[in-house]
C-alpha cells in the first residue's frame, strides 16, 4: 500500500528526548497529536452498553463450551465405532 508505520520511530524519538529533558523538542512533536475523547453516555446508554457486553461474554462461553461437547461427543462416537468394529472394517472408519 505504500504507508509506512513509523510509530515505533516515534516512540523510540521520544524516549530519547524524555532521557536527555529535551523540552522544546517533546512540545514541537506533541503539537499534533491529540486524544480522541468518545461522547459522554447517560447513565441508561451505559448500562445498555455494560449489559450488552456481559450478554455477548456469556454468550460466547456458552457457544465455546456448547461447540465443545458437540465435537467431544462425535469423539466419542468415532472411538466407540472403531472400537465396536470388527478388526477388518476398523481402518475404514
Amino acid at each position: 500500500m505504500g504507508i509506512r508505520y513509523t510509530k515505533p520511530v516515534e516512540l523510540l524519538e521520544n524516549a530519547i528526548d524524555w532521557s536527555l529533558e529535551e523540552r522544546d523538542l517533546l512540545t514541537i512533536r506533541g503539537r499534533g497529536q491529540f486524544a480522541r475523547t468518545l461522547d459522554p453516555l447517560n447513565q441508561g446508554e451505559q448500562l445498555f452498553w455494560e449489559y450488552l457486553n456481559y450478554g455477548l461474554a456469556l454468550s460466547g462461553l456458552l457457544l465455546v463450551g456448547l461447540i465443545r461437547r458437540w465435537v467431544r461427543q462425535r469423539a466419542q462416537l468415532r472411538y466407540a465405532a472403531i472400537l465396536n468394529a470388527p478388526s477388518g472394517q476398523a481402518d475404514h472408519v
